[in-house]
């Protein structure tokens, strides 16, 4: 949660477009009002990696917290500067070399690659690093220098014994190629043309955020998909929650978020005021945008209008709504409180 002290007027009027009859705001003011009020609070959250290595001091004396990040990564010199920063809900800090790369998302390794490089490989694995079958035991041996693993590794086999030797640290998985797994990184939704695109049977893997919203053949989805391994987030409709825990089994490590079926969904960012959540009644919000709430709605009329919301990237709202508004966001939506008055 971002709380914003003295916040005026953050938007001007021309940044609001209508959509549908509905003002909302345009995707890139969003974002960039977003990142400046990161900045001025000095709260960095939601992101795999907090690179402080070449940081400046008064630079990281300037941030007042992280949390909710994979790994947060400092030099020897930099460690009495972050002592005083609130570190939260972080899967490690640590003292790294500054030789080591960072390798984010779904990456792959080859021989070209490795005898490409001038230098053994120093790198930390945040997303998916894949090792592929055209690597040898010898390249591994002789162009790998060191890996720090907070995501996933995979490699066949018959190196998989000499890449586990050059793993420095690992809080992650490290696993031999599957040819039938498809891994969701990100948001996906899950629609009919996705279905039909996936080969029968597939293992699925979920550590980003997986949405049953959309229609789409049951039938299909029970051929399509063998089995969903969850470290993520799941948000779906009550329809298809018996398909889900079928597929989910036991081995549950992330979370489900169950919507009715009726849940009004909104797919752009969209200002809420006192007349349009008098209209909802008690509705239930899927949204994949950010929720302006506008000043003039008092605590009635927000617990009156909404009944629960997912899904939403940010919520803003005055400051006193924040006790209103908590047991009706999802908990992993950040909620933006604001002082003043937004135009």
């Amino acid at each position: 949660m971002y709380l914003l002290d003295n916040l005026l007027n953050p938007m001007a009027s021309d940044e609001m477009v209508e959509s549908g009859g509905t003002p909302t705001m345009k995707a890139e003011t969003i974002e960039k009002k977003e990142k400046e009020f990161t900045m001025k609070g000095a709260v960095i959250k939601n992101v795999g990696a907090v690179d402080l290595r070449f940081a400046e001091p008064e630079t990281i004396q300037n941030i007042r917290s992280i949390s909710n990040t994979g790994v947060v990564l400092i030099t020897d010199k930099q460690k009495k500067y972050i002592s005083n920063i609130s570190i939260s809900n972080t899967g490690m800090v640590e003292e790294l070399d500054e030789e080591y790369k960072i390798e984010m998302g779904n990456i792959d390794i080859n021989k070209s690659y490795l005898e490409c490089l001038e230098s053994p490989l120093k790198v930390l694995v945040v997303g998916i690093l894949s090792i592929l079958e055209d690597v040898t035991v010898e390249m591994v041996e002789s162009k790998i220098a060191g890996i720090y693993n907070i995501g996933i590794i995979q490699s066949s086999d018959e190196i998989m014994g000499s890449v586990k030797a050059k793993i420095v640290k690992n809080i992650g998985l490290i696993r031999s190629f599957n040819p039938g797994r498809e891994t969701i990184q990100g948001k996906k939704d899950v629609t009919q043309a996705w279905l039909e695109s996936l080969k029968d049977n597939t293992n699925l893997e979920v550590m980003g955020v997986i949405t049953l919203i959309e229609e789409f053949d049951i039938e299909l989805f029970d051929r399509k998909i063998e089995s969903i391994k969850l470290m993520g987030v799941v948000n779906t409709r009550q329809k298809y929650e018996a398909i889900l825990q079928k597929k989910l089994g036991t081995d549950v490590m992330g979370k489900v978020h169950i919507m009715p079926d009726n849940c009004d969904i909104i797919k752009n960012n969209a200002v809420l005021d006192a007349i349009a959540l008098k209209r909802m009644k008690n509705a239930n919000i899927y949204s994949t945008g950010t929720i302006i709430i506008e000043g003039g709605v008092d605590e009635n009329t927000l617990a009156n209008g909404i009944g629960k919301i997912v899904g939403a990237k940010s919520i803003y709202l005055p400051e006193h709504l924040l006790d209103a508004i908590i047991p009706l966001a999802d908990e992993e939506i950040n909620v933006i409180v604001y002082k003043g008055k937004l135009l």
